[in-house]
């Protein structure tokens, strides 16, 4: 294509001036195109530092289980419920299942619409520990229907490293968000919420702790 600008061994402007003409136009069209188009800016979400959490959390309430030795914190202004579902009176406390209710008011936490903790004792753990892989497992496969979520939340990581927590599962589906995990003394726990409460699902969370 070089042999275009030399005729007769001379250099041919002829076909030069015509390549720079367009290199003008093609350069201002550009521009003026770059000028013309707005790009909206691109938004990141918002990455709660543990700082920040602790500092929204720390004028909340303490909720203290003696039972399963834990604790964790819930919103000043929510109210909290702890039952034992179906027929179980007959059982020591430590024998039950148990479902501790965390909402804004009593409509929504007898309907199990705010944070709920469901606590499985070791005897009866095994079945929840064996449905939870099997959910799992479909979340990993069936993705149009729930989806495995990673977990953030650095206490629930510590605990894991640590290996108090030996079983873990961390999914949602369009309506609730659900994490499931196993203790080492092989208690379950399963935690829930819909999806709008999420964000205070996840700063709940982040105050979970055991008992020493």
């Amino acid at each position: 294509m070089a042999y275009i600008f030399i005729t007769k061994g001379k250099t041919n402007w002829k076909y030069l001036l015509i390549v720079f003409i367009l290199g003008l136009i093609v350069g201002a069209a550009t521009l003026w195109l770059s000028a013309k188009l707005e790009f909206p800016p691109i938004e990141f979400p918002e990455i709660k530092r543990l700082e920040k959490i602790e500092i929204e959390t720390a004028n909340w309430k303490t909720y203290r289980n003696e039972i399963f030795k834990f604790e964790i914190k819930y919103p000043s202004d929510w109210q909290t419920r702890e039952y034992s579902p179906g027929r179980q009176w007959h059982l020591p406390e430590e024998k039950r299942t148990w479902i501790i209710s965390f909402a804004s008011n009593q409509e929504s936490l007898i309907a199990e619409k705010g944070v709920n903790i469901f606590v499985v004792p070791t005897e009866l753990s095994n079945d929840f520990y064996l449905l939870s892989q099997e959910l799992c497992k479909a979340c990993s496969e069936i993705q149009d229907v729930c989806k495995k979520e990673k977990i953030t939340v650095k206490n629930i990581q510590d605990l894991i490293q640590k290996e108090e927590i030996i079983y873990h599962c961390f999914f949602s589906t369009k309506e609730e968000k659900e994490f499931h995990f196993l203790v080492i003394s092989q208690v379950f726990f399963k935690f829930y919420t819909p999806v709008e409460q999420s964000e205070i699902f996840d700063q709940m969370l982040s105050t979970f702790r055991f008992l020493e």
